[in-house]
């Protein structure tokens, strides 16, 4: 949390108490899971509230921001570079394990011009449970 003060972002209650709800947890919640995991702990917290928090985590660098297949971004507290699973079944995000796959080496700048900031790995398809649901019905 220092990288808040370093970068004159106070350090408030809400935006410690959400760093703590997303680093305690090993899925990739969405914004409304980390709310009401929160909303116990801190019964004034807004949704609102959450997701600016989340969204100034990501502008800082603090968390990644993964979007899905079903429109709603999951974040993760681990701003290494890893691959990431997204499920076409139940929109679960996980950590793809293979920590080598898919990390890429990309010029600062494109032959065009394009000069890159980031990029994301993500692979898409169905979870175990979602294979044996289909295989199931």
């Amino acid at each position: 949390m220092a990288t808040c003060r370093a970068r004159g972002v106070s350090l408030t209650p809400q935006r410690l108490a959400v760093m703590r709800a997303l680093s305690a947890r090993r899925d990739h919640p969405t914004a409304d899971q980390l709310y009401a995991d929160l909303i116990r702990q801190l019964p004034g917290i807004s949704r609102t509230t959450v997701y600016r928090v989340l969204e100034t985590f990501v502008r800082l660098d603090l968390v990644r921001k993964i979007d899905s297949r079903d429109s709603k971004a999951h974040f993760d507290g681990d701003t290494s570079m890893h691959p990431h699973l997204v499920c076409l079944g139940c929109g679960r995000v996980m950590d793809y394990e293979d920590r080598s796959f898919g990390i890429l080496q990309p010029p600062e700048v494109t032959k065009d011009g394009f000069r890159i900031v980031d990029y994301a790995v993500t692979l898409v398809g169905f979870c175990e449970d979602c294979q044996r649901d289909n295989i199931d019905r």
